[in-house]
């Protein structure tokens, strides 16, 4: 859902000087770039990224996987690790 006041973003955001610095700059939560958000966002879990972050590099991969014509040929031989052909999943 989209986040229509500056504490929905609370939940994502926790530091509460930043809200205040993207309120001074943006005015709107509706008005936020993503990669200020995206910098600023919290980690999930263990990753090193937040989950707007992790889903736009998920988007990537799967996008960069489905258009390389040679990926199945590839990914069923013994060639790859099975860590890198578990890449597939995407």
């Amino acid at each position: 859902s989209w986040a229509t006041k500056w504490d929905d973003l609370a939940g994502e955001i926790s530091s509460p000087e930043a809200l205040r610095k993207l309120e001074e700059v943006y005015g709107s939560p509706l008005n936020v770039d993503l990669f200020p958000a995206i910098v600023l966002e919290d980690r999930v879990d263990d990753s090193l990224v937040g989950p707007t972050a992790r889903c736009v590099l998920a988007l990537q991969f799967r996008a960069l996987r489905d258009g390389d014509r040679f990926q199945r040929i590839i990914s069923n031989s013994n060639y790859f690790t099975d860590i890198f052909c578990s890449f597939s999943a995407f």
